[in-house]
C-alpha cells in the first residue's frame, strides 16, 4: 500500500482490527473492499487475504473468523437468504431501465486506464498508452437481457438489487497523442475500426457490447434508484 491511498487503506485495517480485539469479538465479521489489489489474493474463484493482513489477524489475536469479500453484490448474493418477492420482476425492467442505462455509461465513461486494459482483455492502456486525453461513450441500443438476479428488503422501503443485463450496442471514441498512436499502431488497429488523426490528436473508435452484473438500492414507496455498483463487467467487441 503507498501513498496517500495506502496510509487511508492502512488506517482502515488497522481501526478494524482494533475494533475486533477490543470488543473480543468472536464470531463471524464480513470485511468488505474493491481494492482487491492491496487486501486480497484470488485463486480460481476464491478470495482470501493478502498474507501480511492474515498476519496481522494472528499477531493481534483477532478471535472472529474475518470473511473477504471484494463488493457487497457478491456478499448478498452468497452469504444473505434472497427475498424473491421484495419486488415486481416483471415491472423492474421498466421501472430500472433509465436509471441502468445512465448509470452504465456513467461508469464507463470514467474508466481508468486499467479500466480499460482490464476490460478491453488488453494491457496496452496500462503499460504502453498512459496518457488518455478523452473518453466519450455513447449507448446506440440499450437494456437487453435484463434480469434480476436477487433481492433482499433492508428496511424502510429500501430493496437491495442485485441486477444483469448488457448494452447492446455502445460507441466508444479514445482520444491520445499521435504519437502513441504512432509507436502502438499495430496493437492498437487490432482493437479500434477506425482511427482519426487531427491536430496531434488520434482517435480511437470502436463498438462494444458490455454484459454488466450490478447492484444497487431500489425505493419502492418513494421509487428512488441509488448505491449503483459495478460488481462484474465483460466486453465484447
Amino acid at each position: 500500500m503507498e501513498g496517500e491511498k495506502g496510509y487511508r487503506d492502512t488506517l482502515i485495517w488497522l481501526s478494524f482490527i482494533d475494533y475486533l480485539v477490543n470488543r473480543d469479538v468472536n464470531e463471524d465479521v464480513v470485511f468488505i473492499t474493491q481494492n482487491k489489489s492491496d487486501f486480497f489474493k484470488k485463486k480460481n474463484d476464491s478470495v482470501y487475504f493478502h498474507p501480511d493482513l492474515a498476519a496481522d489477524l494472528k499477531e493481534k489475536g483477532v478471535k472472529a473468523k474475518v470473511v473477504p469479500f471484494t463488493s457487497l453484490f457478491d456478499f448478498i448474493n452468497s452469504r444473505v437468504d434472497r427475498d424473491k418477492h421484495a419486488i415486481d420482476h416483471y415491472k423492474s425492467e421498466e421501472v430500472f431501465e433509465d436509471f441502468i442505462e445512465s448509470s452504465s455509461i456513467s461508469f464507463l465513461n470514467e474508466m481508468s486506464n486499467f479500466g480499460l486494459a482490464n476490460y478491453l482483455e488488453n494491457s496496452i492502456f496500462e503499460n504502453k498508452v498512459r496518457n488518455i486525453l478523452a473518453l466519450r461513450v455513447e449507448m446506440l441500443e440499450g437494456l437487453e437481457d435484463s434480469e434480476v438476479i436477487s433481492t433482499r428488503s433492508l428496511g424502510g422501503g429500501d430493496i437491495y438489487v442485485s441486477y444483469s443485463y448488457n448494452l447492446r450496442r455502445v460507441f466508444i471514441e479514445i482520444d491520445i497523442q499521435e504519437i502513441d498512436y504512432a509507436m502502438n499502431k499495430y496493437e492498437l488497429d487490432k482493437i479500434f475500426y477506425d482511427i482519426e488523426i487531427s491536430s496531434g490528436v488520434a482517435t480511437l473508435e470502436c463498438l462494444i457490447r458490455p454484459y454488466f452484473e450490478v447492484s444497487f438500492i431500489y425505493n419502492d414507496k418513494d421509487e428512488e434508484l441509488k448505491n449503483f455498483e459495478v460488481a462484474n463487467l465483460r466486453i465484447r467487441r
